[in-house]
């Protein structure tokens, strides 16, 4: 069952079949059966009268208010949603919609949507990998990285899979970044690379052919590299991608 903290709520609730009916908010949180949490908030200063048709991935009919939201956060691809109250209608988008273009129809509201472990400001959820990222302006050597993703509560980026490799490849080259590094280090032994949060080993590698050659300490993946891993000294400097995960 879905349900709504009362308490962040300043006015208009009202109890029905088991949900919480808020209206009149800046914005509401909503959990799911899984014990995901999000906050959903109003994007009404950047829409007024607008139904917006791009990006739609769902729509719902004869479905409440706190329901559709729910739909959203049980959908991986859902990052806003829009709401017609007096039609009862319930739209999916999987992008965090702008004000740009719609069409003019008077009743529909829109609210984007961040799940609680992704409250950092700046911090962009990415639902399918589920993680949180920033990318901080500037390269930097990887003493330095380290220290500004800290200074976020966050870590460097963890590649852990192909998808998490493709999609480092995909952001550094759609942001326009020289590389990055990763939150890994070498063992006293100078002997295994092991992930820096836990400790473990790696399970997952992209090692270039003849890496990691213990030229450096630090892993980073680089587009003259042909973004294959390398190990690199401390005085290098790449992009940072900061990541926050899901406790």
């Amino acid at each position: 069952m879905l349900f709504i903290d009362a308490n962040a709520v300043n006015r208009f609730i009202v109890l029905l079949a088991g949900f919480v009916v808020v209206s009149h908010m800046s914005s509401l949180p909503v959990e799911d059966d899984s014990m995901k949490s999000a906050t959903f908030t109003s994007l009404e200063s950047v829409f007024t009268n607008k139904r917006i048709n791009t990006d739609l991935i769902a729509e719902f009919t004869n479905i409440m208010k706190i329901a559709c939201m729910g739909e959203c956060l049980s959908d991986l691809n859902c990052d806003s949603v829009g709401y017609h109250s007096g039609q009862k209608k319930c739209r999916l988008h999987d992008v965090i919609v702008s004000g740009s273009g719609g069409v003019t129809e008077s009743g529909w509201e829109y609210y984007s949507m961040q799940e609680d472990f992704c409250s950092q400001e700046n911090f962009v959820h990415n639902r399918i990998l589920d993680i949180c990222y920033y990318i901080p302006p500037g390269s930097h050597t990887c003493p330095d990285a380290i220290a500004i993703c800290s200074n976020f509560s966050a870590n460097l980026l963890t590649v852990d899979s192909q998808a998490k490799q493709d999609w480092t490849h995909d952001l550094c080259v759609s942001e326009n970044i020289d590389g990055t590094f990763f939150d890994a280090f070498l063992d006293s032994h100078l002997s295994v690379w092991k992930l820096g949060k836990t400790g473990m080993e790696l399970t997952y590698t992209y090692w270039d052919g003849g890496e990691p050659d213990n030229f450096g300490h630090c892993i980073g993946t680089k587009p003259y590299h042909g973004w294959e891993w390398h190990d690199y000294p401390v005085e290098w400097t790449a992009g940072i991608i900061c990541e926050i995960r899901r406790p």
